[in-house]
C-alpha cells in the first residue's frame, strides 16, 4: 500500500510485531472486524507470515467488505475506494509466494456458503502476478482455486452486483471487466499468454465493450503473443469500438503485427472503409494508411478510391495523398482515379500542400493540362485563393498563355465577389476588356454549373464586366466601374453589358447601376436588337418597364423589323399560352 500507514495498528502490523496488533485489536473491540481486516492487509504486503496465521485463525478475512472499507478510512486507510486491494493482492505483488498460499489454501477452506466470501475480488490478484510477470506466483494461485476468467471489479460494482462473477464490470466502467489475460497480452508477456491458456483462458475472454487481448497484443505490437491468440482461435476481425486489432496495429505502425493478422484472414479485419480507412485520412495518420491499404485491395473499388482521394484532398494532409498516390500506383489502380475531380476539390479548399502535390505527381499528358488548367484556374478565382492560382500558373508553363489564364482567375473571383482577389489581378495586368479564353471539351461530372457559365462566355467572349452583371454582387460590378471597365464594351455580338443584364429577370439592381453611370440604353447590338428587345423577348416584364422608363425606345427595330414592344407581346402571348 505504498504509503505510510497513519493508524498504529497498520504500522505495528506492517512491522509484523503480533503483541502490539494483538494489544491493540483487544483495545477496540468495538472495530475489531474491519481492524482484523485492515491488520491483514498490512501484514501480507510486509511478509509476516505468522502474523498472517493467527490473523486468519482469528476471523480476518481475505476480501475487504463496503462496511469494512468504510470503516478502515476512518482509521487512517487511504487507499482509493473505487478499487480497493485485498491482502492477496498486496502479498502477491510483492511476490511473498509463502503468504499467497497460505491466504489461498484458507480461502478454500471455507464452506460454499457464503459465496461472497468465496469468489470475491480477491481473485483478481492474479492481475498482479501476472501484471509483475511473475510465472511462479501465477502457477501457485492457478492452483490453489483462483479462476483464470475471473473479471476484475471494483467495489462499488462488487456491492451492486453481491460479488458474483458476472464476467464484466458494468456498473463504473473504471475496470472494464478485464481477465489477467487482458493483462499479459497488454504487456507483452508471451509466456504468461500461453500459461494461461494452458489453464483455460479462452478466445470468448473479452472485457466490456467487446475489447480483446488480441486487440491489446496488436495495439502494443506483441507479434508473439499476436501469434499465440491467433494460434487458440482469437479472431483477428473482431471489432471493438469499431476498432480491429489490425487499425490498433497499424495506427501505432507494427507493421508486421498487421502482416501477420492479415496472414491469418486478420484484414478481414479491415472490412469497412468506413471504420478503418477514412479515420486515417481524416487524421492524417500516414503512417497507418500505408500500413493497411494493401491488405485492403479486396474492399477498395473504384468508387471507394476516389472517395478516399477526394477526402485526402480536402484534408490538408499532403502525407496521406502521397500514400494514396503511392498505393494507386503500385496497385496498378490510378486509371480508377478521376484526377481532376481530386484536383479540383483540392483547388476549391486551397490545401496548397495538397495541391503542390498533385502537381508534381500529375499523371496528365500536356494536352490533358492544357484543357484541365484554365477550369482550375477559374475555380481557385471562386475559391478567392491566390495562391492556389499562382502554383497552377507556374505549372502552366508558357508565358504566353499567362494573361489568358489570369483572366481565368478573374472571372472566379468576380463570380463569387472576393474583391480583393479581383484588385490583387488588375495590379498583375489583367485586362478587364477582354473575354474569357476559350475553354473546350469541358468534363465536369458534378459542377454542370461551372459548364455552363463557360459555355456561355466561350462562345460570346463576354467581358469581366458583361459577366458581372450577370452573375455578380452589386460591389463587384461597382469595382469593375471603378476600375476602368467599359460601360458601353462589346462582345462578340456587339452586346453591352446592359444587353446582358436585360435578360436576366433579376438583376434590376444591377441595371440601375448601369443607368446611374450613363450607359446608352437605346445600343443595337450585331442584330440590331436594343437591351430593350433582349428584355421583351426574355418576357422579363420588370426589366422592360425599368429600361422604358429610363428612356428606352419601344418602337425601335431590329433587323428583322420587330419592334421591343412587339417581342414582349409575343412573349407574354406565349407565356399565357403555356399557362
Amino acid at each position: 500500500m505504498e504509503q505510510q500507514p497513519s493508524h498504529p495498528l497498520a504500522a505495528a502490523a506492517a512491522e509484523g510485531k503480533i503483541a502490539k496488533v494483538t494489544e491493540l485489536l483487544k483495545a477496540n473491540q468495538q472495530h475489531r472486524k474491519c481492524l482484523q481486516d485492515l491488520a491483514l492487509q498490512y501484514a501480507a504486503e510486509g511478509g509476516h507470515e505468522k502474523l498472517v496465521k493467527i490473523l486468519l485463525k482469528g476471523g480476518a478475512t481475505i476480501d475487504i467488505e463496503i462496511d469494512t472499507l468504510r470503516a478502515s478510512l476512518h482509521v487512517g486507510h487511504t487507499i482509493p475506494a473505487w478499487c480497493p486491494p485485498t491482502a492477496v493482492h498486496l502479498a502477491a505483488k510483492k511476490g511473498h509466494h509463502g503468504i499467497v498460499k497460505i491466504l489461498l489454501e484458507h480461502q478454500r477452506r471455507i464452506p460454499l456458503f457464503p459465496l461472497l466470501l468465496r469468489e470475491g475480488r480477491w481473485m483478481s490478484a492474479l492481475h498482479e502476478s501476472v501484471a509483475e510477470n511473475d510465472i511462479a506466483m501465477t502457477k501457485l494461485m492457478l492452483k490453489n482455486g483462483v479462476t483464470v476468467h475471473y473479471p476484475d471489479k471494483c467495489a462499488d460494482c462488487l456491492s451492486k452486483d453481491y460479488g458474483r462473477l458476472s464476467g464484466s464490470c458494468g456498473n463504473c466502467g473504471r475496470c472494464q471487466g478485464r481477465t489477467a489475460l487482458h493483462v499479459a497480452a497488454e504487456h507483452g508477456y508471451e509466456e504468461m499468454v500461453r500459461l494461461l491458456i494452458r489453464h483455460g483462458a479462452t478466445y470468448k475472454s473479452q472485457a466490456i465493450f467487446g475489447t480483446t487481448p488480441l486487440h491489446l497484443a496488436a495495439q502494443g505490437g506483441h507479434d508473439g503473443v499476436v501469434l499465440a491468440l491467433l494460434q487458440h482461435g482469437w479472431k483477428p476481425g473482431k471489432i471493438s469500438y469499431g476498432t480491429s486489432p489490425g487499425l490498433l496495429a497499424a495506427q501505432n505502425g507494427h507493421k508486421t503485427t498487421v502482416d501477420i493478422l492479415g496472414r491469418h484472414g486478420g484484414i478481414a479485419a479491415i472490412r469497412s472503409v468506413e471504420w478503418e480507412i477514412y479515420p486515417l485520412i481524416k487524421t492524417g495518420d500516414a503512417q497507418a494508411l500505408e500500413i493497411l491499404l494493401p491488405h485492403a485491395n479486396n474492399i477498395i473499388d473504384r468508387h471507394t478510391l476516389q472517395h478516399m482521394f477526394e477526402n485526402a484532398a480536402t484534408s490538408g494532409e499532403s502525407s496521406t495523398l502521397l500514400v494514396l498516390l503511392k498505393y494507386a500506383v503500385t496497385q496498378n489502380r490510378l486509371s480508377w482515379v478521376d484526377y481532376f475531380r481530386v484536383f479540383y476539390f483540392a483547388v476549391e479548399w486551397c490545401e496548397l500542400n495538397i495541391v503542390e502535390e498533385l502537381v508534381d505527381n500529375c499523371p496528365w499528358t500536356q494536352q490533358e493540362r492544357d484543357k484541365h488548367i484554365p477550369v482550375l484556374l477559374f475555380q481557385a478565382g471562386c475559391s478567392g485563393h491566390f495562391d492556389s492560382a499562382l502554383i497552377l500558373l507556374s505549372w502552366s508553363g508558357g508565358s504566353q498563355l499567362r494573361s489568358d489564364y489570369l483572366r481565368n482567375v478573374l472571372f472566379g473571383a468576380i463570380k463569387c465577389g472576393h474583391l480583393s482577389l479581383i484588385d490583387k489581378l488588375l495590379m498583375e495586368g489583367v485586362d478587364l476588356h477582354e473575354g474569357l479564353p476559350r475553354m473546350t471539351n469541358l468534363n465536369i461530372d458534378g459542377c454542370a454549373h461551372l459548364t455552363l457559365h463557360t459555355a456561355a462566355m466561350n462562345i460570346q467572349k463576354k467581358t469581366a464586366l458583361h459577366y458581372a452583371v450577370q452573375r455578380a454582387t452589386l460591389e463587384t460590378i461597382n469595382l469593375l466601374l471603378d476600375r476602368g471597365a467599359k460601360i458601353d464594351g462589346l462582345d462578340e455580338l456587339g452586346q453591352t453589358p446592359l444587353h446582358s443584364a436585360a435578360r436576366m429577370a433579376y438583376r434590376g439592381s444591377g441595371i440601375k447601376l448601369l443607368l446611374s453611370h450613363g450607359v446608352n440604353v437605346d445600343m443595337k447590338d450585331s442584330q440590331g436588337r436594343t437591351p430593350l428587345h433582349l428584355a421583351g423577348i426574355e418576357g422579363n416584364d420588370d426589366i422592360y418597364k425599368l429600361l422604358l422608363d429610363n428612356g428606352a425606345n419601344p418602337e425601335a427595330k431590329d433587323c428583322t423589323g420587330w419592334t421591343a414592344s412587339q417581342r414582349l407581346a409575343k412573349a407574354q402571348a406565349r407565356r399565357l399560352e403555356s399557362n
